[in-house]
């Protein structure tokens, strides 16, 4: 890339729950939150060291399903190796409690007496950043029990 050349294009992939189906699952801020993501990314479009072209696709509270993090890939479709890619999710996380600890991102339709037939497990959610073409990838994680599991007891969903 050569000195003050845009840097590609920016994508941005946003997915905050704070109301839930159940509604004893609700938050204040995670939709929020990834609003607030996107609107400090939509103007990083043109200028000295800015983007050539900046999309923003936000999904928040019942727009955030399991099914809509798969359909989401395809939003990044036209990516290059040259930009960069955004994902962000922010709401409740579990990992399960059985020997393989798999980790859950908590969709609007999630039931907690079944978690891993309702929810996203992880690699749904990294699944949006395998496989495409840009070299520039960062993954945001705004949820409980995003970081490994320690085996130290937490409070589930």
């Amino acid at each position: 890339m050569r000195a003050g050349a845009a840097r590609g294009d920016l994508y941005f992939l946003g997915f905050g729950v704070s109301k839930y189906r159940d509604p004893r699952l609700n938050l204040d801020y995670a939709h929020k939150d990834v609003l607030d993501l996107a609107a400090a990314f939509e103007p990083m479009k043109g200028g000295k060291d800015a983007f050539s072209a900046v999309h923003v696709h936000t999904f928040t509270n019942e727009q955030v399903t399991v099914e809509q993090l798969r359909k989401a890939k395809a939003l990044l479709a036209s990516a290059g190796v040259d930009d960069t890619v955004v994902v962000a999710v922010a709401g409740h996380g579990v990992h399960a409690r059985d020997a393989t600890a798999t980790y859950f991102f908590a969709t609007h339709e999630t039931d907690v007496r079944r978690v891993a037939q309702t929810a996203a497990p992880f690699d749904v959610v990294e699944s949006l950043l395998d496989g495409i073409r840009p070299r520039r990838k960062l993954l945001l994680l705004d949820t409980c029990e995003s970081g490994d599991d320690d085996g130290a007891p937490e409070p589930g969903l």
